[in-house]
C-alpha cells in the first residue's frame, strides 16, 4: 500500500465497502478536493486545515454510514493521518 500523505488526510480502507458497493459509488462521487489519491486498497482525501477533514469525517459518517471512531476511540473505517505527528488515533489497518 502507498498514498501521498500531505498535511491533513483522511484515509479510508477499502475493505469497509466490500459488503457495500454502492456506498463506495456514492463514496467517489463526493469527493469534496481534488487533493484525492488511492492505491485500490487506501483512499486518501487530502485538507489543508484539520477543521475541514472533521467536517468531511462527519458527512462519511451521516451520508455514507462509515464509522471514525469505535468504542475504545480507535479507527475503525477512517482514520485521520497528520503529515507531521501521524494518525491521530490508533488504527490497526493503517
Amino acid at each position: 500500500m502507498a498514498i501521498l500523505i500531505e498535511a491533513f488526510n483522511v484515509i479510508v480502507n477499502d475493505d469497509v465497502f466490500t459488503e457495500m458497493l454502492e456506498k463506495r459509488k456514492l463514496f467517489l462521487e463526493t469527493i469534496p478536493t481534488k487533493a484525492f489519491c488511492s492505491d485500490g486498497l487506501l483512499y486518501r482525501v487530502g485538507f489543508m486545515d484539520s477543521r475541514y477533514a472533521y467536517d468531511y469525517i462527519n458527512f462519511l459518517e451521516q451520508e455514507i454510514g462509515l464509522t471514525y471512531l469505535e468504542e475504545f476511540k480507535n479507527s475503525k473505517d477512517i482514520v485521520i493521518v497528520n503529515m507531521l505527528t501521524g494518525p491521530t488515533t490508533n488504527c490497526t489497518w493503517f
